[in-house]
C-alpha cells in the first residue's frame, strides 16, 4: 500500500460501506426528484461523500483522519507484512 499507514479500523471499515452505498442511492433519488438547479449541489455532495467512504473502506486509509491524528485501527490488523500486495479486509 505504499508508504501510507493504516488509519481505518475493522469497525469503522464495515460501517462506511453501506453508509457510502446509502449515500449513492440517496444521490440517486435527489437526482431524479428535484430540479437541477435545487439538488445539482446535493447530488455533487453525496456523490463526494459516497466516493469518499468506500474508497476510505476498501483502502483502510482516511485523509480526513491523518490530518486530525485520528487512529481507529488496530494494531495487529494494520501492520503491514513487507509485502508489496494491496491490503484487503477479511
Amino acid at each position: 500500500m505504499g508508504d501510507r499507514d493504516r488509519n481505518v479500523g475493522r469497525l469503522d471499515r464495515t460501517l462506511r460501506l453501506p453508509f457510502g452505498a446509502a449515500a449513492i442511492v440517496a444521490a440517486g433519488w435527489v437526482f431524479f426528484s428535484f430540479p437541477f438547479e435545487i439538488g445539482a449541489v446535493a447530488v455533487l455532495l453525496l456523490a463526494i461523500s459516497a466516493a469518499i467512504l468506500i474508497i476510505s473502506a476498501i483502502t483502510g486509509t482516511c485523509g480526513i483522519y491523518g490530518v486530525f491524528g485520528i487512529n481507529t485501527c488496530a494494531e495487529a490488523d494494520c501492520v503491514e507484512a513487507d509485502s508489496e500486495e494491496a491490503w484487503v479486509a477479511e
